[in-house]
């Protein structure tokens, strides 16, 4: 973990908050290349949050964590165009919404809200790439909120074929 490195891992780490869930971030990290990895986040409203303005996605994996009583898994957005490599990966979770009753991973394609404020609509890139796979569901609902994804050009995002999508635009 570093300035210099522009690197955060996490492995192995309990992330227990013992307070009021609502409104508490258990990890709020702005850097390109995250690893958080068989951890457990427990009642929290959001487990993992990242802004992304400045920087692409690099290599981001969320995998084999566990997740009990967290409202949003991942809440992220991105400005700048991932390489080919840059990837952002949510796989292996177990998720249980607990008293929230659903769960969320939030994905925003910040450039192209930018492209919609900026009026530059024509020449729109995508900033987002995610795939988001093999996640269990113990107990309640998981959506997946897409924030401007694919509103001038399509978002790369892979998700389940029964996902349960919401899509949102600030600006509609």
């Amino acid at each position: 973990f570093g300035s210099n490195s522009h690197k955060f891992t996490v492995e192995n780490c309990k992330f227990i908050n013992q307070g009021e869930a609502a409104g508490a971030i258990a990890v709020y990290v702005d850097f390109p290349n995250v690893t958080i990895n068989k951890c457990e986040f427990e009642n929290w409203e959001t487990a993992f949050y990242t802004a992304g303005e400045g920087y692409a996605i690099d290599q981001m994996n969320i995998t084999n964590n566990t997740y009990n009583n967290v409202k949003a898994i991942v809440n992220g957005y991105w400005e700048q165009v991932p390489a080919s490599s840059g990837c952002l990966t949510i796989s292996g979770n177990t998720i249980d919404s607990g008293t929230w009753g659903t769960s969320s991973i939030v994905l925003w394609d910040w450039a192209q809200y930018q492209a919609w404020l900026n009026d530059s609509t024509g020449s729109v890139t995508s900033a987002i790439k995610a795939v988001v796979n093999n996640n269990t569901v113990t107990s309640g609902d998981l959506e997946y909120h897409k924030i401007h994804c694919d509103w001038f050009t399509q978002s790369d995002i892979t998700l389940p074929d029964d996902a349960k999508i919401v899509n949102h635009y600030l600006v509609e």
